[in-house]
Parts: structure tokens; sequence; C-alpha cells
């Protein structure tokens, strides 16, 4: 049997979400279009009703399969590609050409197949010189559906699939309080690289590396509570069964695959980045704040005693660095470590320890 890996699963649970919402626009599209038709017109040429019904879900649904299924291929392995790094506008005009090209052929092949067929047999299909309009309104109606998924899958792209959730339902409306995880990633002499490369290839740096990053956080359950510069706060939702080492081994993840690929960082940039790292866990306040622009955000001692830990990284010579409440909540520990007794963390009332963790394999 064979067994998916996370990022598998999720580019499969994000192509069927997609064609799902394709097949949705189409069985709509073809209700509004033919519901027009008089069921007594329908029984006088001698159409059941039921049958005529069904068969029209069915091309919804075939026409929508098929456009949905193309497009996901098109995005997943062919648009990736061809128009990495480029222009905004570069990027639509192929968009646009290409999907009015997919509906003109998706058109002619349902409709050269079975659907000008049926209707031209039950006189239900216009004029021979209003296909065209016909034609035209279809794609006019793809496009416009096209750019409403779009929106819909970009924005819960941005957002989180879980955070979409939480604001679909609106949940954080008002501010609620839950128990997370929060690791302060950041990358390592980053001013240093960035006076030394440029801010353009430094950007493009920093752009991989959490390419890079967003791949290893699917086999963690993971997800971006928020990029600030070249750091990034991840963030996981305890739940029961929750293993703290998803944590821990997402760091050290995320640090083989920068050295496995030292050689791509090495040609177009010059080094091989590395990052460090605090947890921390805690409650906070989670709330959905902003008018104009929207997100949610967390409030909370959790979140600073987490971001003053990361501080310390370079001070205390860790790749690493954990809380004692962290590491005291781990039910084992794969990993060697180094306890840092009562440190004074800036604006935090009581000391803390601190846990140096090392690299070892499990």
């Amino acid at each position: 049997m064979i067994r998916l890996k996370e990022k598998q699963i999720f580019i499969l649970r994000e192509s069927l979400l997609s064609v799902f919402l394709w097949i949705c626009g189409y069985v709509f599209y073809v209700i509004m279009t033919y519901s027009a038709i008089e069921s007594e017109y329908l029984s006088s040429i001698g159409i059941n009703i039921k049958n005529y019904i069904i068969w029209l879900l069915g091309l919804a649904i075939f026409i929508g399969l098929f456009i949905g299924v193309v497009v996901n291929l098109l995005h997943f392995f062919v648009y990736k590609h061809i128009l990495f790094k480029k222009s905004i506008f570069v990027s639509i005009l192929v968009h646009i050409v290409v999907f009015v090209c997919l509906c003109i052929i998706s058109v002619y092949l349902v409709g050269n197949s079975f659907l000008q067929q049926y209707f031209r047999n039950h006189h239900l299909i216009p004029k021979q010189d209003n296909s065209v309009i016909w034609v035209i309104t279809f794609i006019l109606y793809s496009v416009v559906l096209h750019a409403i998924i779009d929106f819909f899958l970009m924005f819960r792209k941005k957002v989180g699939k879980s955070f979409f959730k939480q604001i679909f339902n609106g949940l954080y409306i008002n501010p609620i309080v839950e128990y997370r995880i929060f690791m302060f990633l950041d990358m390592t002499s980053s001013t240093t690289l960035a006076e030394r490369s440029g801010h353009i290839l430094y950007s493009r740096l920093i752009q991989d590396c959490f390419a890079d990053l967003n791949d290893v956080m699917l086999n963690h359950d993971a997800e971006v509570y928020q990029y600030v510069g070249d750091e990034a706060v991840i963030t996981w939702k305890i739940e029961k069964k929750f293993d703290r080492q998803n944590c821990l081994k997402l760091y050290f993840d995320f640090s083989a695959v920068l050295i496995n690929k030292k050689e791509y960082y090495l040609k177009n940039y010059g080094v091989i980045p590395q990052f460090k790292a605090s947890i921390n866990e805690g409650k906070v306040v989670v709330a959905e704040i902003g008018l104009t622009k929207t997100e949610i955000a967390y409030h909370g001692e959790a979140l600073h005693i987490g971001s003053r830990v990361l501080n310390l990284c370079n001070s205390l010579k860790a790749e690493l660095l954990v809380t004692g409440t962290f590491f005291r909540s781990l039910n084992s520990l794969h990993y060697n470590y180094t306890v840092i007794k009562n440190i004074d963390l800036r604006g935090i009332e009581n000391s803390t320890d601190l846990y140096k963790i090392h690299y070892k394999n499990p």
C-alpha cells in the first residue's frame, strides 16, 4: 500500500476542495440557465422532467470536474514553474489566456459529444445564430467563477485553513482564551547577510527558506501566525494526545532540509542559511482585530516570553532554546539538552529556567 506524505495529502485535499467548488459553480449555472424552461413545455414534447434535471446536473458535474481537474494540474505542475518570479501582470495575462482556451475546449468537447445533440433533438437549444452568444456567456461566467474561486482559496491560504474556519464561524469576533505553543524562528546573522548580498537577493533567500519551512510544517501540524521580516512565528493549538516532540522535530527537520539543499543555496546566494529558535507555551487571548485589514491576533505573556528567549540565543550560543514551561510538559525527549537556571527576562517579573536543545538522532 502506498503511503502518501503530508505534502501530497495537503495538495490532494486542496485539489478536491477546488474541484468541488468548480462543480458547485456549474451546478448553479445550469440551474439558473435552464430553470426558465417551463415544465409544461418539457412534458408536451415528451421529456421526463426528473430525468431531464438529473441529466443537466450530471452535465454540470462533468464540466466542473473536467475544468477543475485541469485548472489544478496547471496550478500545481505548470504555473509554479513557468510563472515563477514573474510579474503579477504577466501571471494574470497567462492565466486568462490559458483559461479562456480551456473553456472553449470544454464547450466544444461537451457540445460536440452530447450537449447540442440532446438539446437539438428536443428543440431546447437556441437557434444556430445564437450559439456564439451562448459560448461567450459561458466563458464570461467561467472567468468570473474562476476569479471567485481563486479569491476564496487565496484568502483561505493567507489566513490559514484553521483560522479561516474560525473566521468563517465568527469564533474570534469576541476575544477568547486558548492554550497554545509558539515557536519564534529567526535567521542567524541576518543583518550581515542582507548587507553583503543586497536587499533584493536577500528577500529572495527569505522566500526560498520559508517555502522550505512550509513543506516541513505540513508534516508537523503547525501553522504560521505571522512573518516579521526574516522571522516566522509558528503556533500549535494544544489538543488531547498532542505530541510536543513535533515542535522540536520541526526545527531540526527544517535545519536538515537547509543543509540538504546547501548546494542550491550556495549557488544562488553564496550562503547556507541557518535559523535559531525559541519555544514557549501558555494561555493567550485570541481576537479578530482591524477594520480595513482584518487579522487574527494573539495577546499574552506567553508571546512576550518566547520573543525575549529568542533574543538570548546569540548570547547563550544556542540554536534552540525552550522555556521550562514547555520542557516540563514534554512526555519524552529524544534530544540532548543543557539546562540554564534562573534567567531574568526583560519585562518579565519572575525568572525562568531555559533549556538548550541539541540535535541527536532519535
